[in-house]
């Protein structure tokens, strides 16, 4: 009975090795990927901080919309790793 928590502990261990780099490769992705900022045409009766406001604004939403997709990423892997562990901790 011994040998087998062993055997488990082992195999917690392991899991929670890879899902620490899982989440590291995940961080360096998200630090990695390039943001594309929209091309934002010019309206002739905007003032130029309207426009850098403007600019700004698009950008926050391409950014947001990037960390969006990764969370989803991180999310699903997450879970699938969580669901690991939990059938190695259910595991006779």
């Amino acid at each position: 009975m011994k040998d087998i928590a062993i055997y488990k502990l082992a195999r917690i261990e392991q899991a929670i090795d890879d899902l620490s780099r899982a989440v590291e490769r995940l961080e360096a992705a998200a630090r990695s990927r390039a943001v594309d900022i929209p091309v934002v045409e010019e309206d002739p009766g905007e003032s130029e901080s309207e426009i850098a406001l403007r600019r700004e604004i698009e950008g926050l939403r391409a950014d947001y919309e990037n960390l969006r997709t990764i969370s989803r990423t991180i999310s699903g892997r997450l879970d699938s790793t969580i669901d690991r562990v939990r059938g190695v901790l259910d595991a006779p």
